[in-house]
């Protein structure tokens, strides 16, 4: 009887359900090095409840492949994570949105702008301020994605993006907004 061979992704699951293993050496970083893209994609997306080494190396190993050539894999990638990031408890959205301000900054400008729109729509506050750090590292800010943000949501991070990055002219027209209501009460 032939002895069937066990593939790559189930020889790290394997690993990483042996704690000492997991933590005492680097099979896992070695064995994920050795995952082709769309392995090691489909194996980030099931492993985002799991140990966060294992997502730690597979993050790693996914912006390696990014830089050397963004494939199909990675596109289906960010979209099952930004799907994932809707519906998913305090816990997950933490480490999806981990996972997709990492990938962010070694992806194209155009789907570096839909993770941080998204980010920047969410009713959650922890993941607005993912997308405002996502921002702040960029050279050239969307004006409009900030001033949606702010109308909505008056996050201080936001203030903060705006001050930094937006025309002086919406800064006085934002200033005058808020001293209009206090200047009426104070009659």
């Amino acid at each position: 009887m032939r002895k069937l061979q066990m593939s790559r992704v189930d020889k790290i699951l394997e690993l990483v359900a042996d704690q000492t293993l997991l933590d005492s050496c680097g099979l896992v970083a070695a064995y994920c090095n050795c995952l082709t893209p769309q392995q090691a994609c489909d194996l980030l997306v099931r492993s985002q409840q799991s140990q966060i080494i294992l997502r730690d190396r597979l993050l790693r190993k996914v912006c390696n492949d990014i830089h050397g050539s963004y494939a199909r894999c990675h596109e289906k990638l960010i979209q099952r994570l930004l799907a994932s990031l809707c519906g998913a408890d305090a816990r997950g959205r933490k480490g999806v949105g981990y996972c997709l301000s990492t990938l962010s900054q070694h992806l194209p400008s155009a789907d570096r702008r839909a993770i941080q729109t998204v980010f920047l729509q969410s009713k959650y506050n922890d993941v607005r301020k993912r997308g405002y750090k996502c921002l702040s590292a960029e050279t050239k800010v969307p004006q409009k994605l900030i001033q949606d943000a702010w109308q909505q949501f008056h996050d201080p991070e936001c203030a903060w993006l705006i001050f930094k990055t937006l025309p002086v002219s919406y800064l006085i027209r934002v200033v005058q907004r808020f001293q209009r209501p206090c200047l009426k009460a104070g009659n």
